[in-house]
């Protein structure tokens, strides 16, 4: 039995539903990251343009992960991952309907806000739905979904882009995201969220500051230069941050 009284198969089938969720999060990026230089064509810009369709990814899934963790506390991870989906679904849209290089931005930050809390979110309800002594083959079995997305996801984008348009690299994620928020409204076990927790709203501010500037300097750092005065602010700016951030919660 799981937590909540879940019963071994529905447990088994609830891994299942967020493993799906996490698979299309983590394919969505590799299929973007094939046809790099058809956008480019496609939108008429530089390599230096282009990038920021990944950069604006990265940044923002780097900034949501933490507060993650007090939304599912908050709404429940039952809530939370449906909700997740639901954004998900709504970036992919958006992306299909792309016009300039800024909607297509615009459309993959959207995906990073859905991303960024699912992909944790779907570790938290393995944890709660699967028993300890079954837990750690749940988590391999979530690691091979998230591993065999970049793997099939360049010949898939390959064939969509020869075949099709690029604007199927986010079509495709939609029936399969509504496939995760199916299987998810059925199988996940409902959990409560806990009321009257209060926010760190300081320690947000330091990890979310401080993951923003690393990643951001580690994305800027070929174009820019390591050594220019911004790449070496921000490099110097994540540690002190993120140092802040392990003394506020260490206390």
């Amino acid at each position: 039995m799981g937590v909540g009284g879940t019963k071994r198969s529905t447990a088994w089938l609830a891994v299942g539903a967020v493993m799906v969720g996490a698979f299309i999060c983590v394919l969505n990026n590799s299929l973007i990251n094939v046809a790099l230089t058809t956008l480019m064509g496609v939108f008429n810009v530089g390599t230096v343009e282009i990038q920021w369709v990944l950069a604006s990814f990265l940044l923002t899934f780097g900034v949501i992960v933490p507060v993650s963790g007090y939304l599912a506390d908050s709404l429940g991870t039952k809530k939370l991952y449906i909700y997740a989906l639901m954004v998900f679904i709504s970036g992919s849209v958006l992306g299909s309907f792309a016009w300039s290089l800024p909607t297509l931005i615009g459309a993959r930050v959207v995906q990073a806000l859905g991303a960024g809390m699912i992909m944790p979110t779907s570790l938290t309800i393995i944890y709660k739905v699967i028993p300890g002594h079954e837990r750690g083959l749940a988590i391999g079995a979530w690691g091979i979904a998230v591993m065999m997305a970049p793997t099939v996801g360049p010949t898939i984008s390959g064939v969509v882009i020869e075949y099709l348009s690029w604007r199927y690299l986010f079509i495709v994620n939609i029936p399969v995201a509504l496939v995760a928020l199916y299987l998810a409204h059925r199988l996940l076990p409902e959990t409560p969220g806990v009321k009257g927790g209060a926010f760190d709203k300081w320690g947000f501010a330091t990890v979310t500051t401080g993951t923003f500037s690393l990643l951001y300097a580690l994305n800027q750092g070929n174009t820019r230069g390591w050594t220019s005065p911004m790449i070496l602010f921000l490099l110097g700016a994540s540690v002190v941050l993120l140092y802040l951030f392990w003394r506020i919660e260490s206390r």
